[in-house]
């Protein structure tokens, strides 16, 4: 390690390379909980997520089957749709940016436990 790295761990500076991936890191994090606690179970013993901001359409991250359920709005609220008042806090809302690599996240992590 360099001494330059090293004087920055000691001062809790970090690159800002490691700062947007961590950034990164953290947005597919939230989005794969995001879609976890909207997921409903599967007959196969997995979830399946949402597979977008707003439908009824839920697909299975282990046998792939897609079935029609309850609606969701996991996308930013408008004022304008008297449905849909009331703002939904940053955490709430999905990022589809890094919608993919949260379901693979979560299916190395049903892979992890079975």
């Amino acid at each position: 390690m360099s001494i330059i790295r090293v004087f920055q761990s000691a001062l809790g500076i970090q690159a800002k390379a490691n700062i947007i991936e961590n950034e990164m890191h953290n947005l597919t994090g939230i989005t794969a909980d995001i879609l976890k606690y909207n997921a409903i179970s599967c007959r196969c013993g997995s979830i399946r997520i949402p597979t977008g901001e707003v439908g009824n359409t839920y697909k299975c991250i282990n046998c792939s089957k897609e079935s029609i359920k309850n609606k969701y709005n996991l996308g930013d609220r408008s004022k304008d749709d008297s449905l849909n008042i009331s703002p939904k806090k940053p955490n709430q809302v999905i990022s589809m940016a890094h919608y993919d690599d949260a379901v693979h996240l979560l299916i190395k992590e049903h892979k992890h436990k079975h």
